[in-house]
């Protein structure tokens, strides 16, 4: 590879001889490098468990981050740097901000003037911008009980845990939840004929975001009696 200079020589068989101007020669194949850098205010550290790997650290940006690509070739030159975020081609031009949460992948490469292209290279991003939602609803009961379900969202790192708080007479006190019941969303409480029990839950995502605490009354379902259909 390089920068030649070279000239054409020919000659007959009487021996006279030509040289023909001089002319430049490029020779270039090697492909450019391209490297990207990430940016933003505040990235965690969380530790994530695999169904395939032992659990390992991955890094979650908790604020917009900003991508940058620099690509470089000492021959022809670079003629563009590629990107493909998720699903999208596009050709760089200026850095990438990124403000929506969850996981994407960014694709890069680039390719010079004699159209060597570098290795595609990929990066993993990680944003988890806002905190977990969560609703309750009372999904029945009995004479004397009632169930409590719940379900939760989380726009990047996930639900890691929710809390839950039983109100009794003008405070609230911790109701621990056992692993089945954090694993089904739901759980029973005991109540009297009558009763109105008050309650709040809030979720905690991967990364220590809480959501508002959402209150809920849960009351017996009222008792039903069914008649037979009598024809005449």
């Amino acid at each position: 590879d390089g920068r030649y200079t070279a000239h054409f020589e020919a000659a007959d068989q009487a021996a006279n001889r030509g040289i023909g101007p001089l002319f430049d020669v490029q020779i270039d194949t090697t492909a450019p490098t391209i490297t990207l850098s990430v940016t933003s205010a505040s990235v965690m550290s969380v530790s994530v468990t695999s169904s395939i790997t032992e659990t390992q650290p991955a890094l979650w940006h908790l604020t917009p981050v900003t991508l940058t690509l620099s690509a470089v070739d000492a021959l022809s030159g670079v003629h563009a740097a590629h990107y493909a975020w998720d699903r999208d081609e596009l050709i760089y031009a200026e850095p990438i901000r990124i403000d929506v949460g969850g996981q994407h992948e960014l694709r890069y490469w680039a390719e010079d003037v004699a159209g060597n292209r570098s290795p595609m290279a990929a990066e993993r991003i990680l944003l988890d911008l806002a905190p977990p939602q969560i609703a309750l609803a009372q999904l029945g009961g009995g004479a004397n009980t009632a169930w409590l379900g719940w379900q939760t969202s989380d726009d990047g790192s996930g639900v890691a845990r929710v809390t839950l708080e039983v109100q009794q007479a003008e405070a609230w006190a911790p109701h621990p939840l056992s692993a089945q019941e954090e694993l089904d969303q739901r759980t029973v409480f005991a109540l009297a004929k009558g009763e109105t029990l008050r309650v709040r839950m809030r979720a905690i995502d991967a990364v220590g975001r809480e959501s508002e605490w959402v209150e809920f009354s849960l009351t017996p379902p009222q008792a039903t009696l069914y008649l037979p259909l009598v024809r005449r």
